[in-house]
This record gives structure tokens, C-alpha cells and sequence, in this order.
């Protein structure tokens, strides 16, 4: 119980602190203090696989015939120390467009599209940028697709788009 309250508390800290886009940095993981290891109390290791015959004949020298043990584990709540941040698929690009002045993602379940400054056949065009790294560059009208692409992100700010065609576009690429 304790465990579970001090995970609610630890998740409230981080959601309000990122619902308010304040945590620019991984957070050191207070379950194992930053070290990647958090001691947990469960089965011998040593002697966990042993039969029950073999386990009346033979003193375990680990856990001195208790069959449970302190150990230090990979902590379950962090990777390596710290409690990774959940960046959105798209943030290289949100980034980038904030940096630049550019239009902002607007959010489709599925994908995120932004307005682009090209008309085709006198109608606006946007892209369409999918979580599995799909590419779409599409009427916005009726999302009918121009042409299709990948795109990926290259840094924190930077992006490329690989399409079709075989032109790659760079965005603060260098």
C-alpha cells in the first residue's frame, strides 16, 4: 500500500509538473535515489530452483535457510535512475515550428497535420505527420493525398521528410 502511494504521489508530481511544461529534464527516480538499483525483498536467487529434498540436506548460505532475501534489483520504476519523460512522437517537429515561427501541429488522434503555404490546383495543401512515421502530403479539404513519405525525427528541433519521389527535405537539418 505504501509502494502504490508513493507512485500516485510521484505520478501527480510529474503530471502536473509536465501538464504545466515546466520539467525540461529527466527526473532522478525517488524509489531507487538515482542509482538504476532498488533493493526488493523476494526470493533467493540461490537457492529459489532447489528441490525439497535438497533443500532439507543443504543449508543455503545466501538467505542462511529463510528462502527469502533482500536484493538489489533493476529498479521497475525508472530506466537507469531516471524516470524517462513522455515526449510526444512529434516534438522534434512542434519543436522546430515553435522555433521558427511556423504553424503548430494541430492534433487528429492518429496523426498531427499542419498547414502548408502551397496551393495545388488552387486549393491549400497540409501535412500530415502519423505516430508510426507515415508522411502525407494532402488536400485539406478532404485529406486526399498528394503524395505520401517518411518522416523522422533528427534532433530535439530538426526533422527530415523522405518522399515518394525521392526528394528528402530537410528542417534544421544540416
Amino acid at each position: 500500500m505504501q509502494n502504490f502511494f508513493y507512485k500516485l504521489v510521484f505520478f501527480l508530481a510529474v503530471f502536473s509538473l509536465s501538464s504545466i511544461a515546466l520539467v525540461a529534464q529527466p527526473i532522478k527516480c525517488p524509489f531507487c535515489k538515482g542509482n538504476g538499483k532498488a533493493t526488493s525483498y523476494g526470493s533467493c536467487t540461490n537457492c529459489e530452483d532447489w528441490n525439497s529434498e535438497y533443500k532439507k540436506k543443504v543449508a543455503c548460505h545466501v538467505c542462511k535457510d529463510e528462502r527469502y532475501i533482500y536484493q538489489l534489483r533493476e529498479c521497475s520504476n525508472c530506466k537507469k535512475g531516471y524516470i524517462p519523460l513522455d515526449k510526444s512522437p512529434w516534438s522534434c517537429i512542434e519543436n522546430f515550428n515553435n522555433a521558427q515561427g511556423f504553424y503548430h501541429l494541430f492534433d487528429r488522434d492518429d496523426f498531427r497535420f499542419e498547414k502548408v503555404d502551397v496551393e495545388v490546383s488552387g486549393k491549400r495543401t497540409i501535412f500530415m505527420y502519423y505516430k508510426d512515421g507515415r508522411a502525407v502530403w494532402a488536400y485539406y479539404q478532404d485529406y486526399s493525398p498528394i503524395m505520401y513519405g517518411k518522416w523522422e525525427c533528427k534532433s530535439d528541433r530538426s526533422f527530415l521528410i523522405k518522399w515518394s519521389d525521392g526528394r528528402i527535405i530537410k528542417y534544421g537539418v544540416k
